[in-house]
């Protein structure tokens, strides 16, 4: 293989999924979400609702080859239930956790190798709740902990839908992948027709949203949106950008590998330096 030169544009693959903190329905959906993951061949994986109980991110990265695995627990005693996550295949040159401060959310930040430069990679999960002014509290507070020396990646559950002030504030400052490439964001993220056994806190929320919709549109459709992104500083160049994990197990309609569908985009990343070409 010819040696990459180093003028030449860098380039990485990540992907970001909320895997749904459900004990129960984990076996069943964890091959689905390796299956992905291995078509994917991503070079970063973000994730939310990781179980901590089951280290289930570990368990993906064991069905791997070649990923490491960072965790950022969330404060309070929510640590010891669910997290966000971050595998790599790519150089770690560190990692930062952020308290975001309501709902014992969390933020966590990697900083991956690519080409000659350092990423800042992030998984966070912002607060389920109708009003927004809490999320645009931690919306302020993650563009605030970003370095301004290196270039971002956001991903996560932001439990808001693109109109929201809060979703507003975070792509003025970081483009949203998708709307970058497709001039839109998807039409929905949230929820597939994942059945769940018994009833969940996701369960609660997925009705309560079901419930709103009617109500605010007046009309007999479930209520779907997108409440997914990958937010990318203007900095680096986004080439491509998909919804994955968007399919049910192939015998079984019902099962899904999250309640929420996945992301994956191609990021460019300019080099630090640009030698001037030889004649």
């Amino acid at each position: 293989m010819a040696r990459r030169r180093r003028w030449d544009l860098d380039a990485f693959t990540v992907v970001t999924l909320n895997l749904l903190a459900d004990r129960a329905s984990w076996p069943a959906r964890a091959p689905l979400v390796l299956s992905e993951l291995r078509r994917l061949a991503p070079d970063v994986v973000t994730l939310q609702e990781v179980d901590v109980r089951l280290a289930n991110a570990h368990e993906l990265a064991d069905g791997l080859d070649g990923y490491a695995v960072v965790t950022g627990h969330r404060p309070g005693w929510r640590a010891h239930f669910d997290a966000v996550a971050i595998l790599s295949r790519l150089p770690i040159a560190g990692h930062a956790v952020l308290d975001l401060g309501s709902q014992w959310r969390a933020a966590l930040g990697v900083d991956v190798l690519v080409g000659d430069g350092v990423v800042r990679v992030v998984s966070t999960h912002l607060i389920w709740s109708p009003r927004d002014g809490g999320r645009q509290r931690q919306a302020e507070r993650l563009l605030a902990w970003l370095p301004p020396d290196v270039p971002a990646v956001m991903c996560g559950d932001f439990n808001a839908t693109p109109g929201y002030a809060s979703i507003r504030r975070l792509v003025a400052s970081l483009p949203s992948a998708h709307a970058v490439v497709h001039g839109a964001e998807p039409a929905w993220t949230y929820p597939t027709p994942l059945a769940l056994p018994g009833w969940t806190g996701s369960t609660s929320r997925t009705l309560l949203l079901r419930a709103a919709g009617l109500w605010t549109a007046r009309r007999p459709t479930p209520w779907r949106g997108t409440l997914d992104y990958i937010l990318v500083d203007r900095r680096l160049t986004v080439s491509s950008c998909a919804l994955c994990f968007d399919h049910p197990d192939p015998g079984d309609p019902r099962l899904w590998a999250s309640d929420h569908l996945g992301l994956v985009a191609r990021v460019q990343v300019p080099p630090v330096s640009s030698p001037r070409r030889p004649r």
